[in-house]
């Protein structure tokens, strides 16, 4: 962390207003004021003022503190009270005592799989003209290894490209000039994917909160489709989650995470999704709105978080780094067992992200799926699309 001098004394005067708003006269906040009592209780060396907020980050000089209205601050160390600097460097000696590989995801127990994945499409009615077709092809992540083996491309396909959206998911895309009704054309891969078992860090509680975001971070902080943080309902919910900022970045996301299960029961049946704010209203919903509720309520304290897609589930992951900076992406599971900071599963992994940018769709996508386009006559109509995702255990 680098801390400019020359805004010390200006963050001192910014730290006694805080403080002096936190609380009036040295008292704390109320026992009633939720957001209030989601923080750390912070005083100044002077012991008349206090502040709630979490700490983000600490060198020799300098703290950095988020206050629950969500400002972060830079506070010299010297200001604050005899008992914070020594939390303060407890906090330090804890996360320095071990080694950065003890703080990064481990991948074991794996499985490799045949995978043919692609799509066909099929005249229907008359003539289709310029046809454009684009589909999803599985990439590679640190737990999950991604081979070619083959491409299968039919006669008359043309302008066969790939391009990865938004650093979450492989595109493929293809043209044909011409199809009729009865005719089909193909583009279909076969891969060879070994898929890990993700074990949690031996040392979770080292981790912290990324600070600064950076820009690639960003992304993962801002409204999506179905994940609605601008919505009063959603922003006022975050207040309920009853967080210690005094424990560890790991646990705080882990109260997330159980508040999140216990606030959506689990709907077992068919529906429209609902997303974040109305699975927040319904109180029921599957995989996706638990997911998307949990990476809202993250976002909203400041936390990098994203959907994941795998065959036929969701689940989010968060974002946190180890005291070097360097960065760890952490699965938890959205329904069923309760599994947090890993993820004993074998399913593909098909994309990750909740906010792609598409040339073929208007505005942000929740999920990047096929799409086909193309100039079809008076009587024509547009090919039917099949989308193909057969998979196979290699012993």
């Amino acid at each position: 962390m680098q801390i400019r001098n020359s805004l010390l004394s200006a963050m001192m005067v910014l730290m006694g207003l805080l403080f002096a708003q936190g609380s009036a006269g040295g008292q704390e906040a109320s026992d009633g004021d939720a957001s209030a009592a989601a923080g750390r209780v912070w005083t100044d060396d002077t012991g008349h003022h206090r502040v709630r907020a979490t700490l983000i980050d600490s060198d020799r000089k300098a703290v950095i503190l988020r206050t629950d209205a969500g400002q972060q601050i830079t506070v010299p160390l010297n200001r604050l009270s005899t008992a914070d600097q020594q939390y303060v460097r407890q906090q330090s000696t804890a996360a320095a005592e071990f080694l950065p590989e003890q703080m990064q995801l481990r991948y074991a127990h794996s499985k490799q799989f045949l995978v043919r994945a692609g799509v066909e499409i099929t005249g229907s009615q008359g003539v289709c003209n310029q046809i454009v077709v684009t589909f999803p092809l599985p990439m590679s992540w640190p737990e999950q290894h991604v081979e070619i083996l083959d491409e299968d491309i039919s006669p008359g396909v043309q302008r066969v490209t790939t391009r990865i959206l938004n650093e979450g998911v492989r595109q493929v895309e293809f043209r044909v000039p011409r199809l009729v009704a009865g005719q089909s054309a193909h583009v279909i891969y076969t891969l060879r994917i070994e898929r890990f078992h993700i074990l949690a860090p031996e040392q979770p509680h080292a981790l912290r909160f990324a600070s600064p975001v950076g820009r690639d971070l960003r992304p993962y902080l801002a409204e999506s489709p179905y994940i609605e943080i601008g919505h009063p309902r959603v922003k006022a919910a975050v207040s309920e989650i009853p967080i210690d900022a005094s424990q560890s970045a790991w646990q705080q996301v882990e109260t997330i995470y159980d508040w999140t299960r216990a606030r959506i029961s689990h709907y077992d049946g068919v529906r429209p999704l609902q997303g974040a704010l109305r699975g927040l209203e319904t109180g029921s919903g599957d995989c996706e709105e638990i997911t998307s509720l949990f990476v809202a309520m993250c976002r909203l304290r400041g936390i990098p978080a994203r959907c994941v897609w795998v065959e036929g589930h969701t689940y989010p992951e968060f974002y946190l780094e180890d005291p070097n900076g360097n960065g760890v992406w952490i699965p938890c599971e959205s329904l069923g067992d309760r599994v947090f900071g890993g993820m004993p599963s074998y399913r593909l992994l098909l994309q990750k992200g909740d906010r792609f940018t598409m040339a073929q769709k208007r505005g942000p996508q929740r999920y990047v799926a096929p799409t086909i386009s193309g100039t079809v006559d008076r009587d024509g109509a547009q090919p039917i699309l099949r989308e193909i995702l057969e998979q196979e255990e290699v012993q």
